[in-house]
C-alpha cells in the first residue's frame, strides 16, 4: 500500500481528521499528539497506534490534534530522518558512497527531510547510528505526519508521494548495524580512603548496564541501580557518582535516545532502584576487611 489513499502529496491541504482518517485506512497505525507538539495525548503512546476508523474519529472529532504515526512493522513503513546540515551533508556523502536512493515518499520536517521506506523486516529505531544528524525511525518509534504543525508554527508537508518501496540493501545494513559494545572507563575515586571494593562493583555494573541488549536494557538499569544503592547505604559508593554513572552507561547503550523510553523512563527506573537498594545496605564483606 502507498503512505495514504486519496489525498497524497494533496493531503497538505487536508484537515488533521480527514488526513488521519487518510493514514489509518491504508494501513498506518496513528495515534493523537498534543496540538503543535510531539507528545502523545493517549495513555499509551504510540502502543495506542491504531486503523481502526471509529477510533480515529473519535479521538479526532475532540480536538485538532497532532497525528503520530507509529512507524516499523506496524504500520508496514520506517523512516530515514535526516536533520539540520549535517545531516544532509552526511547524506549526500552516503550516497556518493554506495549508491542513490530510489524515488521514495518524501515529507518536510521543519529542520530536514524524512524519507519514507517500505518496512518487510524488523528494524529498530536508533539515532546518530547511520551518522550525525541522520536517525531511523522504525520499530519503536513514531513520527509527526502531514499535516500536522510543529511547535514552531510551521506545517509538516509532503513533497513527494510515490509508492513505498523496500531501502536498497546498502541502507538497510546501516540501519540494522548493532553499535559497537560502548567502552566505558571508571576514573579513580576514594570515598573515605581508597576503596578497591565500591570502585571494583561500580565498575562491573556499569560495564554491563552499558552492554546490555535491546529488550533487557531496563531491566538492567534497574537491578544496576538497586545493587549500587545497597553499596551506598553500606557506605561504600557516593550516591551522587553512582547515579551520574547510571546516566553515562544509559547513553552508551541507547536508552536516553529510545523513543519508547528516554529521560524520563530512565530517571523513574533509577529511582525506583535507588529506593529499594537504600532500603537493603550492602557493604564489603568482614573476609575482605581482614585481607586488607
Amino acid at each position: 500500500m502507498d503512505i495514504v489513499i486519496r489525498s497524497g502529496v494533496g493531503c497538505n491541504k487536508f484537515s488533521l481528521p480527514d488526513a488521519a482518517q487518510d493514514y489509518a485506512a491504508s494501513g498506518r497505525a496513528v495515534f493523537p499528539c498534543y496540538e503543535r507538539t510531539k507528545e502523545p495525548a493517549c495513555t499509551r503512546g504510540l502502543h495506542n497506534g491504531t486503523t481502526n476508523p471509529a477510533a480515529v474519529a473519535r479521538w479526532w472529532s475532540a480536538k485538532a490534534y497532532n497525528i503520530g504515526l507509529r512507524t516499523g512493522q506496524a504500520s508496514g513503513c520506517w523512516v530515514l530522518d535526516v536533520d539540520g546540515e549535517d545531516g544532509a551533508t552526511n547524506l549526500r556523502e552516503l550516497v556518493a558512497q554506495y549508491g542513490p536512493l530510489p524515488a521514495v515518499p518524501i515529507s518536510r520536517t521543519t529542520r530536514g527531510r524524512h524519507y519514507w521506506f517500505l518496512s518487510d523486516c524488523p528494524i529498530q529505531s536508533s539515532a546518530g547510528r547511520i551518522a550525525a544528524g541522520i536517525d531511523v525511525r522504525a520499530d519503536g518509534g513514531y513520527v509527526l505526519v502531514p499535516p500536522s504543525i510543529h511547535p514552531s508554527g510551521a506545517s509538516y508537508s509532503w513533497l513527494a508521494m510515490p509508492p513505498l518501496v523496500a531501502a536498497p540493501d546498502w541502507l538497510l545494513e546501516l540501519a540494522r548495524k548493532r553499535p559497537a559494545a560502548p567502552e566505558i572507563r571508571i576514573p579513580p575515586r576514594s570515598y573515605g580512603g581508597a576503596n578497591p571494593y565500591g570502585d571494583a562493583a561500580l565498575e562491573r555494573e556499569i560495564e554491563l548496564l552499558a552492554n546490555a541488549a535491546e529488550g533487557s536494557r531496563n531491566h538492567a538499569l534497574n537491578r544496576a541501580s538497586f545493587s549500587l544503592h545497597q553499596l551506598v547505604a553500606g557506605g561504600e559508593l557516593e550516591r551522587g557518582e553512582v547515579e551520574r554513572r547510571l546516566w553515562e552507561a544509559a547513553a552508551a547503550n541507547g536508552l536516553t535516545t529510545d523513543p519508547k523510553d528516554g529521560p524520563r523512563s530512565i530517571a523513574r527506573t533509577i529511582a525506583s532502584g535507588a529506593r529499594a537498594g537504600m532500603q537493603q545496605p550492602r557493604s564489603r564483606p568482614n573476609s575482605y576487611r581482614a585481607a586488607r
